[in-house]
């Protein structure tokens, strides 16, 4: 190994003297490839212990790379406007760090890469004409984050059937023409979150059954042509927050069957057609925030029927078609705020009788055709406000009885106003 100058002209030079002895190593913060002449340079080098940037126009090929095998640092493939492949990169086994094949003009596929084995990062965005990233046959290791974004052709992840690890993120993000993630399926470990978001193509997530944990977050939002979450089914539990979001078609949960914790928020928000959320039967813990909103056609919630306990908000809210809380008779802790609004076609509240305290407030509003709340009246103390206004089919007298077991100990001011003083409690 020979230590150089910055000058990369003298380095490849005194490095070429050297190449019949060996392995040739480059020692050299930054190497940035512009020109042909810069990348003729760098013909015979076996690794480059730094980083290697090629941004480069009127470069067809990168056949001077031919005897790379290691790269250090980063690889930066961006920029271009020639290349249709990475013909010249067959060597190349592993990078230390990130890799960036992003904002090149004429790239089709990623042939060339064929030998890749490990990536400390992997970054693919920006590429408006790739079709296919099957060069990436050999790869089973990335150790961060793998970011595949805003390829606006790109149909599908053929190619990545020898994936076992990703170590940070795995973002699928932007890409309107993929239809599915099918070839993850050898993927058994994301080290932090899967964000699945905006792909507009998207049918379906494969089959990432394997994955049984993520550190991070669980995000799959945006997607408007994905029916069902299925192959999400090994998933026990998310670190971080799950969402579940803006999915047109999606009718149900049933591919989150095995999950049973999620250590931060739940949200659940307008998903227009689902009608249930039975996949989430085997839900036992939220650590933050649950949210479900705005799914127009959900009916009730039995599928948290073995949910015990959220560590901070619920909120149960502008559900049209929701008519009960049904599912929820294991629900024994709420630490924050309990809040059930806008639900036009709710009826009642009379599942969580097991709920003792209330660790915030209490907000029961502008439900048209609530006519009991008795599932409250096991509380026995609110640390926050007490609001039940404009819900004109539920009688004064109901909210009495909640009030003679609770009102000595609420937290905050307690309002009760325009619900129905006509209706005669039984």
């Amino acid at each position: 190994m020979l230590h150089t100058s910055r000058n990369i002209t003298a380095a490849i030079t005194a490095l070429l003297v050297l190449t019949a002895c060996g392995d040739t190593t480059l020692i050299e913060e930054h190497v940035v490839v512009r020109s042909h002449d810069d990348l003729a340079k760098l013909h015979g080098i076996t690794a480059i212990q730094g980083n290697l940037s090629v941004m480069v126009d009127g470069v067809e090929s990168l056949a001077p790379l031919s005897e790379l095998i290691h790269v250090e640092g980063d690889l930066i493939i961006s920029r271009t406007d020639s290349l249709i492949d990475l013909s010249g990169l067959e060597n190349l086994v592993s990078v230390s760090g990130r890799i960036t094949i992003g904002m090149n003009d004429s790239l089709k596929n990623l042939a060339g890469l064929d030998n890749l084995q490990e990536a400390g990062e992997l970054w693919i965005n920006g590429n408006p004409e790739l079709e296919t990233i099957g060069g990436l046959s050999a790869l089973k290791v990335i150790l961060d984050d793998f970011v595949l974004w805003q390829n606006p052709v790109l149909e599908n992840l053929n190619g990545l059937s020898k994936l076992e690890y990703v170590g940070g993120d795995l973002k699928v993000c932007e890409n309107q023409a993929l239809a599915s993630l099918n070839e993850l399926s050898s993927l058994n470990e994301i080290g932090e979150g899967l964000i699945v978001v905006n792909n507009s193509a998207l049918l379906d997530l494969g089959n990432l059954g394997q994955v049984q944990h993520l550190s991070g977050e669980l995000n799959i939002s945006v997607n408007p042509q994905l029916v069902n979450l299925d192959g999400l089914d090994g998933l026990v539990t998310v670190g971080g927050n799950a969402q579940v979001y803006g999915l047109a078609l999606l009718t149900d949960t049933n591919g989150l069957s095995n999950l049973t914790r999620v250590e931060g928020n739940l949200i659940i928000w307008r998903n227009p057609e689902m009608t249930n959320i039975d996949g989430l039967a085997k839900l036992e813990y939220v650590g933050q925030k649950l949210e479900i909103a705005e799914n127009g056609s959900l009916t009730d919630l039995a599928g948290l029927k073995n949910l015990g306990e959220v560590n901070s908000h619920i909120v149960i809210q502008k559900n049209e078609k929701l008519t009960h809380f049904d599912g929820l008779t294991k629900l024994h802790t709420i630490a924050g705020t309990f809040a059930v609004q806008l639900n036009a076609s709710l009826t009642n509240i009379d599942e969580i009788s097991n709920v003792q305290n209330i660790g915030g407030e209490i907000s029961i509003r502008y439900n048209d055709n609530l006519d009991s709340i008795d599932g409250l009246r096991g509380i026995t103390s609110v640390q926050g406000s007490l609001t039940v206004t404009d819900n004109r089919n539920l009688s004064d007298c109901s909210i009495e009885n909640l009030l003679k077991d609770i009102s000595n100990d609420i937290g905050g001011p307690t309002t009760i106003s325009n619900n129905n003083a006509e209706l005669i409690c039984e």
